[in-house]
């Protein structure tokens, strides 16, 4: 029976160590530090979402491994990394992105962007979501939030982010917009911005060549604006406090 009984702690004591558990370390975990919350939409996947924010798509684990650390279960878990429900509210941690000071992904997720829906010209972002009345005592909402696509690279030979913003008025519409940031002195600044238009679908965001290219789907001449299909490639290059379109094919 002693023997028996040696061998039984020994066996815990196997699978705690097989666990990556000693004895007496504590199971509690901290809150996931997130430097914006995502709504996944229809067509996400993990590895997209992680490419866009992360800068990597093989980084979608680090999305798995802050939702799931969560204690209170603010976010949910993520059992199967390949099945994400459309309007789940995923955490997105700070990623390994070699991003110049002031145009980290935190600091894009917190920054202050010009914008037509405001009075004062500007909103600031916390945590990539801004929000308020649509107008006193209006039961609508506007919410402006930071999409997953942006890029990092060279603009008239300054480092830059190119970043898109969505916006909602609580109307029909659904605005995207394309915002040129940089970051003098660390400092992140909203240089220039270009309405990208209402209900597009963004496939993917770059700085190339000293301009940014935005691959997406807009309306085409017999499309409603509920259902795009007209795909094309916008090219824009940072001209003064102006983000100038200077081709689209």
């Amino acid at each position: 029976m002693k023997k028996l009984g040696i061998v039984a702690v020994m066996l815990v004591l196997a699978a705690s160590l097989g666990a990556g558990l000693l004895p007496g370390t504590s199971l509690a975990q901290e809150p996931p530090t997130c430097v914006t919350i995502y709504v996944v939409q229809a067509g996400d996947w993990l590895s997209k979402i992680a490419g866009g924010y992360l800068g990597d798509v093989l980084a979608y684990d680090q999305i798995v491994a802050a939702n799931n650390a969560d204690p209170n279960d603010a976010y949910p878990d993520i059992q199967n990394p390949d099945l994400i429900e459309p309007g789940l509210q995923l955490c997105i941690p700070e990623g390994a992105v070699a991003a110049p000071a002031g145009l980290k992904v935190r600091d894009l997720a917190n920054a202050t962007y010009l914008t037509e829906w405001t009075p004062t010209g500007t909103v600031t972002l916390s945590q990539g979501v801004f929000s308020e009345p649509a107008a006193p005592g209006s039961a609508s909402m506007l919410t402006i939030r930071l999409t997953r696509h942006l890029d990092w690279g060279q603009l008239n030979a300054q480092d830059a982010a190119a970043v898109v913003l969505v916006s909602d008025g609580g109307g029909s519409g659904t605005f995207y917009e394309l915002h040129a940031v940089v970051a003098p002195d660390g400092q992140t600044t909203d240089v220039a911005w270009t309405l990208l238009g209402d209900r597009v679908q963004i496939n993917s965001v770059a700085i190339e060549n000293n301009e940014i290219v935005v691959d997406m789907v807009e309306a085409g001449p017999n499309d409603p604006l509920c259902c795009p299909t007209q795909a094309v490639v916008k090219h824009y290059t940072l001209q003064g406090d102006q983000l100038v379109e200077t081709s689209s094919q």
